[in-house]
């Protein structure tokens, strides 16, 4: 139902700005005349918070009313802003009633527009848009647009492992796709040497995530990811040792991620040279027979690793390539296989 052209007394009011979807986006908040349910409103972005209002991706916008039935700029009116706007209209020139005490037409300023029985989704006795209030909230999605862009980018979806096997190159590994368990995922097989499967991204600066499930044998299972690829011997890498996350022997137990640059510094050379830097423990200690979620983030020279959402990095390290640039692929060791799943790769630009 439409509200009726009619204008209402300002009793005070209550706001209700409890969003029941959680939202976390550009809001409306809306605030309800308590008496007579007259809607009133303020537009603007709100971080982390749910409101009533804009749901952004979806665009779920709250229908108002300004409570005058006036289109003037929308803006919050408080119980200590109500004399104001009654002082407001008071000063406007109105029709007088008739001498039969009928109810004289209300005042009509020169930006009103005549309300239709169109379908309503508002708050309270079924509040409608006004052309300024969507004016209003096209300018504060966009606003909202702009600071939340790298939320945004964190819902970039996973490249397909069919896009994987079909289009990256593979070296010393062949690379199937695997279905299983209600999951999609790239088989990298065993061979000697370590193997890749890459592709010439321009990958700068960003996020690589994914998933990687090795095995509990010793020495036989090495997995993770290379970045800055610039040929098949020239890399990056962050990976795990899935068979070292619950070993009982301290030494073993420190060397379960670990960092290289290939060719100039592999493993055993940080090792001999720069032992407990370039490797670490990784706690809590996961399934090492367990799908791992891995998140590599290279940000200029620093690298810093996080497995299975953890807060605090597992393995932080400055590299030593010099490369700042280059491929983005999936690695696994001498002899190892490996399965990989939903991998993301975010491109900072």
């Amino acid at each position: 139902m439409v509200e009726p052209d009619v204008e209402r007394p300002e009793p005070a009011h209550r706001v209700a700005d409890q969003c029941p979807l959680r939202c976390a986006r550009v809001c409306v908040i809306v605030s309800i005349d308590v008496a007579n349910q007259i809607p009133r409103h303020e537009v603007f972005p709100i971080a982390r918070r749910g409101r009533v209002g804009v749901e952004a991706g979806a665009e779920r916008i709250v229908g108002v009313r300004h409570g005058d039935g006036d289109d003037r700029p929308l803006r919050p009116q408080g119980p200590a802003q109500a004399g104001h706007a009654q002082n407001d209209r008071e000063n406007q020139t109105e029709p007088k009633a008739a001498a039969t005490g009928t109810r004289p037409e209300p005042y009509r300023g020169s930006s009103h527009r005549r309300r239709s029985g169109s379908a309503n989704h508002g708050v309270g006795a079924g509040a409608i848009m006004t052309s300024t209030m969507e004016s209003v909230v096209r300018v504060a999605i966009a606003v909202a647009a702009l600071h939340f862009a790298p939320c945004a980018a964190r819902a970039q979806r996973p490249i397909e492992p069919q896009t994987i096997v079909r289009d990256w190159k593979a070296v010393n590994r062949h690379a199937t796709v695997v279905d299983s368990g209600g999951r999609k995922f790239v088989r990298l097989d065993e061979g000697p040497s370590m193997g890749l499967v890459w592709t010439p991204l321009d990958f700068t600066d960003g996020e690589i995530e994914l998933d990687v499930h090795g095995r509990d044998v010793l020495q036989k299972s090495f997995l993770g990811v290379a970045f800055h690829i610039e040929s098949n011997t020239a890399f990056d890498a962050v990976y795990l040792r899935p068979f070292n996350f619950r070993a009982t022997d301290s030494t073993r137990h420190a060397h379960a991620i670990q960092y290289i640059s290939q060719p100039a510094y592999p493993w055993d050379r940080l090792r001999s040279q720069r032992s407990g830097q370039f490797e670490q423990p990784v706690l809590p200690e996961p399934d090492p027979n367990a799908w791992v979620h891995l998140k590599v983030v290279v940000r200029g020279n620093g690298v810093a690793a996080f497995v299975n959402g953890a807060a605090s990095p597992a393995l932080q390290v400055q590299g030593l390539s010099g490369r700042t640039k280059g491929g983005v692929g999936l690695w696994v060791g001498d002899p190892s296989p490996g399965d990989f799943a939903n991998l993301v790769v975010r491109r900072l630009k």
